[in-house]
């Protein structure tokens, strides 16, 4: 069994703001087919006190019940960041959020959530702030230009991420649904054959299949298709990773399973 194993993780580093321009709404405008913002744009938007406050604009509107974040226009976005500006607390402000994945331009940092506050901070000429990484390698992260130190470093340097179980030397790819069905997907497609594991809770309905590819594939239905059985499978058909009792614990929180004691 591995001694250290990362998940779910998404750790917290101290960046450097200038390294980050080049990815910035000031370089590149990230939500559509028109040239970058330009400071003068935001310092329209400040003087006019032309100000939108978060809880407008979603990327999941009908959940949230809100609008439509691609409808949000150009100067929409542009008052979005000019609010965060005037009311810019460090303590208070949720960090944006990195990718340093592999399959991105060679392990080259994109941003993943928080372009306006980004774009917000490169205006504020900020020098150091902190950023999570929301996957990516630890050695390949710490490689980058950008990058400062650790504030909360990930378990080991493999490859980590908000939806990636992993030691240094494999990973699993881990996907959690509560939606008509509570689901757990689990995948590794880095071998010749593809590893997949699949359960499915949903009172008669339920079932699981773990497949280990050449026909190795274990299938269970209804009552026998528990979280722990199907972890159980995993251990044996594709890891004994998921022995590790901590992603039981993990997995039963994310689909909102009482936890017998």
């Amino acid at each position: 069994m591995p001694s250290i194993i990362s998940i779910f993780e998404m750790p917290l580093a101290k960046v450097n703001v200038n390294e980050l321009i080049k990815i910035s709404a000031f370089s590149s405008y990230p939500w559509g087919d028109e040239p970058p913002l330009t400071i003068q744009e935001v310092k329209n938007a400040l003087q006019t006190n032309n100000l939108i406050a978060p809880g407008i604009f979603s990327d999941d509107p009908v959940a949230d019940e809100l609008h439509n974040i691609d409808e949000c226009s150009r100067e929409q976005h542009v008052a979005r960041i000019a609010w965060i500006i005037s009311h810019y607390d460090v303590k208070r402000t949720t960090p944006i959020s990195l990718s340093c994945a592999p399959n991105v331009d060679s392990g080259a940092v994109g941003i993943a959530n928080g372009n306006h506050l980004l774009a917000a901070e490169v205006f504020m000429r900020k020098e150091i702030i902190q950023a999570r990484f929301i996957d990516g390698i630890s050695a390949e992260v710490i490689r980058q230009s950008c990058f400062i130190s650790w504030d909360k470093a990930p378990a080991h340097d493999g490859f980590f991420g908000a939806n990636i179980i992993s030691t240094e030397k494999e990973h699993w790819t881990v996907d959690v649904s509560k939606g008509g069905y509570k689901t757990v997907w689990i995948g590794n497609f880095s071998g010749a054959e593809a590893k997949t594991a699949r359960l499915r809770l949903n009172g008669i309905f339920s079932m699981s299949e773990v497949s280990a590819g050449q026909g190795n594939i274990k299938v269970r239905m209804k009552e026998d298709a528990t979280l722990e059985r199907f972890l159980s499978d995993c251990d044996l058909l594709l890891s004994p990773i998921f022995s590790e009792f901590k992603i039981l614990t993990k997995l039963r929180k994310l689909l909102g399973l009482l936890v017998v004691a």
